[in-house]
């Protein structure tokens, strides 16, 4: 098997949610993926991501962890079949599916998260902030934001 880790900073997401709720959002994007491996305990799993043209096999590993400043952090790495080589398509689509899991897991996180208890605002409402500026990060980042959708929503939230 061929490795593919993404290099530097980028080799982990960080999400300012609660783990559990990270790894919730992680398997029910990946629900519809052939598992080859998942622990909820370690919230780490395995994934066959298919056959590509050319390419062999490609498995993905994701784990969740809890973040040393809070919240989680998502790893994703990949790896390809013996017939790969360095196959830039392959590459490519390791990278691609990266991305998708990220924002998927992004916009999930509104729904699998535990609704905030009422009273005033407190240091959990401001870390929901954060985390919601984040999400409209890694969205506009990814292109499915434009930068006017964008300012806008980061208008809404910090108004």
């Amino acid at each position: 098997m061929v490795g593919y880790t993404s290099e530097g900073a980028s080799d982990a997401q960080w999400f300012p949610n609660d783990p559990a709720a990270v790894w919730t959002a992680v398997k029910k994007y990946l629900s519809s993926m052939k598992l080859r491996s998942c622990d909820d305990r370690t919230m780490r799993l395995e994934v066959n991501l298919g056959m590509a043209a050319f390419t062999g096999s490609c498995i993905a590993s994701v784990s969740v962890q809890p973040a040393p400043q809070g919240g989680a952090l998502l790893r994703f790495s990949g790896r390809m079949g013996a017939f790969s080589g360095q196959n830039i398509g392959a590459t490519r689509r390791i990278e691609k599916e990266r991305t998708d899991l990220i924002n998927s897991v992004a916009s999930m996180l509104p729904a699998v998260m535990p609704p905030p208890a009422s009273g005033a605002a407190t240091d959990s409402d401001q870390l929901d902030v954060v985390g919601k500026l984040q999400q409209l990060s890694v969205l506009h980042q990814a292109g499915a934001l434009s930068d006017d959708e964008y300012a806008s929503a980061k208008a809404k939230l910090l108004a």
